[in-house]
């Protein structure tokens, strides 16, 4: 029942606050087109698409946790009470939650890595051609 979300100054979300920079920096950018500009504001989108997949992130795992947290409790009661059957379904509960929220952790981490290798070799690339002119 609880949302995760970034608040800002005033109460206001980070992603708000981020389209209004994407919003401002989009205006200037009609006005006075130059490679710099060009550069910030595709940076402001970048950060802004990186701020939204961590915060969607947080949220999942932060729901993750708490189903995790949820049928821990549970499998601790069926211990008490002695429920074979019940016992080893929970188990494999816990154990599947487990294994899941390493998936997802796994699969973020390899994302930013291949995010961080195309910038890498996007800026090789980008700095290859402006040495070429």
């Amino acid at each position: 029942p609880y949302a995760y979300r970034a608040v800002g100054p005033r109460g206001r979300t980070s992603s708000c606050m981020l389209e209004e920079v994407l919003d401002t920096l989009e205006l200037q950018g009609e006005e006075d087109e130059t490679e710099e500009e060009e550069r910030v504001l595709e940076l402001a989108k970048t950060l802004y698409e990186q701020a939204e997949h961590g915060s969607v992130l947080v949220s999942v795992i932060g729901k993750m946790q708490n189903e995790l947290f949820h049928a821990r409790q549970d499998l601790q009661k069926l211990v008490a009470i002695s429920d074979r059957e019940m016992l080893a379904h929970h188990q494999d509960r816990v154990k599947w939650l487990e294994n899941r929220i390493e998936q997802v952790l796994l699969l973020h981490r390899q994302s930013v890595l291949d995010w961080k290798r195309s910038k890498a070799a996007s800026t090789t690339n980008s700095s290859r051609s402006m040495g070429s002119d």
